[in-house]
């Protein structure tokens, strides 16, 4: 089978230290890098460590796989910052992973922003809810998010039809 998606790790940094990462069970600094034409691809996941650590960067990114190719751009993340807003307009959709309680005040902070450019994006929010206590307790999900629970599990093997790489700086 072809490979239509790009999970593409721009960097290992985080802000959290999860103990099930998926991270830890991948050689990160063994995995292959990729820069340059994106247009094989049909989807380009941008991943971490946590991408909004560097916001300029990824903003950066997204620009440069924007000059060669027309794939949907999907960006992982469990960090609000405000210039997520400025990420939004460039990106097809965002997928909110909740980790922790922190990460939870973080989604609402983004999803109470007011922001007009939510409705046009694909949005999903993966919770892990053996860790975000509390989150069910929310009521009504801001319209347009997809929820998905999750579970830690061993090895994060990916997808049939995607291949994970890192970033070449």
């Amino acid at each position: 089978m072809e490979k239509k998606t790009l999970r593409l790790l721009l960097w290992a940094d985080c802000n959290r230290n999860c103990p099930k990462c998926c991270n830890n069970d991948h050689a990160i600094e063994q995995l292959p890098t990729y820069q340059g034409d994106y247009s094989e691809f049909e989807m380009v996941i941008l991943t971490g460590g946590e991408p909004m650590l560097y916001p300029q960067k990824v903003l950066e990114i997204i620009r440069e796989i924007r000059q060669t190719s027309e794939a949907k751009i999907i960006m992982y993340t469990a960090l609000y910052k405000f210039e997520l807003m400025d990420i939004l307009g460039e990106l097809d959709g965002i997928t909110f992973t909740l980790h922790d309680s922190e990460s939870f005040i973080d989604w609402l902070l983004f999803t109470d922003s007011g922001n007009p450019v939510l409705r046009e994006k694909t949005l999903r929010v993966n919770v892990f809810p053996a860790d975000v206590h509390g989150w069910e307790k929310l009521g009504l999900v801001p319209l347009g998010w997809k929820i998905k629970e999750m579970e830690w599990i061993d090895n994060c093997p990916l997808p049939q039809n995607e291949v994970f790489m890192k970033y070449k700086f």
